[in-house]
């Protein structure tokens, strides 16, 4: 059993060795620097260099590929010279303020692509974190996402995500038939509202409770369905629902108006109460 053990151990520790062996030797070039001076460039590639050799890479001196190199034939023949087995290519984009920095790692000498990561920074400035990062990604060949830290998050990264927009609604309503009134609050989206309504008319089921709706529409005049729950009741109060059927109006101004039928049900049935309380409403929203 112990000599098994060992075996497994000399086998593992021969296979590190050579997996170290096969990326022991590497050159860094810029191939796409993204209009920035040549000063920042030329620190940008020594920052890719100190990000590979935490990775344990070993980064051969290569001043023949200064500046910016187009991916190529030249830049293959200049690693093979200095007996290189890989390249880590660094590119660079300009989005506005934005720089999108990319590390690709390829073989010698044909070049092909092995591994690549890229993430996009508020500026210039975040390239020592991003480049670490990226060394960490392509060497150990995980997502770019899962090498995050908290000293190594970029501001792109930790920026609040965009949200769809939406409408606080204060809603006010007159029942027609049978008399009565409503009042509530909505947030109101795209396709949907949701809040809460209390309505109330003479004769029949109160109600108050949840309240949504979904709108078949994104013009200015929309028709939409809504179903609510909660306590109805015009006695005593048990739990319903209420189910609604409408016209929106005005969805493209400050102020809405609604119209339509509704019918409040109520889940128990007490002796002096009715099952079911239909009606007409105006309501207004603002």
């Amino acid at each position: 059993m112990r000599t098994w053990i060992v075996r497994s151990m000399g086998a593992a520790l021969v296979s590190l060795s050579l997996t170290s062996v096969a990326r022991a030797d590497a050159v860094v070039v810029v191939v796409d620097g993204g209009g920035l001076p040549p000063a920042t460039l030329h620190t940008v590639r020594f920052l890719a260099e100190e990000g590979l050799r935490g990775q344990g890479v070993r980064v051969i001196p290569a001043p023949q590929l200064q500046g910016v190199f187009p991916l190529g034939p030249e830049i293959a023949d200049i690693a093979s010279e200095l007996h290189a087995t890989n390249v880590f290519a660094v590119r660079l984009g300009r989005l506005d303020e934005k720089v999108v920095i990319g590390l690709e790692e390829l073989d010698i000498p044909h070049l092909n692509s092995l591994a690549s990561a890229t993430l996009t920074a508020w500026s210039v400035d975040e390239a020592e974190r991003v480049l670490e990062r990226l060394a960490m990604a392509v060497v150990q060949g995980v997502p770019v996402a899962e090498t995050a830290r908290i000293d190594t998050v970029t501001e792109a990264e930790g920026e609040a995500f965009h949200k769809k927009p939406g409408e606080h609604l204060f809603v006010l309503g007159l029942n027609l038939a049978p008399v009565g009134g409503s009042i509530g609050w909505s947030y109101e989206t795209e396709r949907w509202r949701l809040g809460a309504l209390y309505q109330g008319a003479e004769d029949q089921l109160n109600y108050l409770g949840i309240d949504g709706a979904y709108l078949l529409s994104t013009g200015d005049m929309s028709p939409y369905v809504g179903v609510g729950l909660g306590l109805v009741g015009e006695n005593d109060t048990y739990v319903g629902t209420k189910l609604e059927v409408g016209i929106e109006a005005f969805r493209l101004h400050g102020v809405r108006l609604m119209a339509g039928t509704y019918a409040v049900v109520g889940f128990e049935h007490p002796e002096g109460d009715d099952r079911v309380s239909p009606g007409v409403f105006v309501r207004i929203g603002f």
